[in-house]
């Protein structure tokens, strides 16, 4: 029964570690204060052919909230532009993946987090 009770004690450990250590892992977070008029870009950087970016929470206010990537230059830009007439908080998710040995995707993961504040 004790051994039983161990395997539970350290399967629960196990499980409750996290990765918010993991140097890998980044976390960046952005405030943007934006004209209800305007477009907005953020450039996440150069990445490899098997290396990449995706929004994981789309905003919900937008005319535009899309990835575009440079094939040339493996550039990916999020850009951004809000309803026409919108006021208000909007937000957008974007992980990207990068470190790829070529013949898998990454281990450098990193979270942007956008919450862009519309006015008009």
């Amino acid at each position: 029964m004790k051994k039983l009770f161990i395997v539970f004690i350290l399967t629960g450990i196990l499980f409750s570690c996290s990765n918010d250590d993991d140097p890998n892992n980044q976390m960046i977070s952005e405030n943007i204060d934006l004209l209800n008029t305007e477009d907005y870009e953020y450039d996440l950087g150069s990445f490899g052919d098997e290396e990449g970016a995706e929004i994981i929470t789309q905003a919900e206010h937008f005319d535009i909230s899309e990835l575009n990537r440079d094939v040339d230059t493996g550039k990916i830009l999020y850009q951004y532009k809000p309803q026409e007439g919108f006021v208000g908080s909007d937000f957008v998710e974007i992980t990207t993946n990068r470190g790829s040995d070529g013949a898998s995707s990454g281990n450098d993961i990193s979270t942007v987090k956008i919450k862009f504040n519309v006015t008009e």
